[in-house]
């Protein structure tokens, strides 16, 4: 881990809010339902290599909650068991990552701290318009693409 790295996680683990200090529903059942219970959820991965155990887990356990039918790395599609439509892309920079959103994608940004150009491009997306809701934890950033969110918010949220 890089010095610009460290800094910034001593800065993420500052102003990270657990489920108690989340004011919105939907994060705060985020919170709930994904972060606390992934380290519970067991099975075989669907998820190409390419990140740490701990982001598979997450990301894995992203989809199944939120019955994700499609999953999208490096524009290669994979199916997921989910019944739902929505579809969940993965990327290591916003390159990877469509401009156009339907309703209920995820989009997931993979090391978002790993240097000042990964972080810009993270702060970048969290500032655009056409992102409702963002979440930051510190090994990730996850954009949630809905239309029932009327506030654009953005969360630093508590994840081990």
């Amino acid at each position: 881990m890089s010095f610009y790295s460290w800094r910034q996680k001593i800065k993420y683990r500052l102003k990270a809010n657990s489920r108690h200090g989340v004011h919105s529903p939907f994060v705060y059942e985020f919170i709930e339902q994904v972060l606390l219970r992934r380290a519970r959820q067991e099975g075989a991965t669907l998820l190409p290599a390419g990140m740490n155990k701990k982001q598979q887990r997450l990301v894995q356990a992203i989809a199944m909650h939120y019955g994700i039918a499609e999953l999208v790395w490096d524009n290669k599609r994979f199916a997921c068991p989910g019944t739902g439509s929505g579809v969940l892309y993965l990327a290591t920079s916003p390159i990877g990552l469509p401009g156009l959103y339907a309703e209920n994608d995820i989009a997931v940004m993979l090391d978002i701290y790993k240097d000042e150009q990964q972080a810009k491009a993270w702060q970048e997306l969290c500032e655009s318009k056409a992102v409702p809701l963002s979440a930051d934890i510190f090994e990730m950033g996850i954009l949630f693409f809905r239309k029932d969110f009327k506030i654009k918010q953005h969360f630093i949220l508590k994840y081990r």
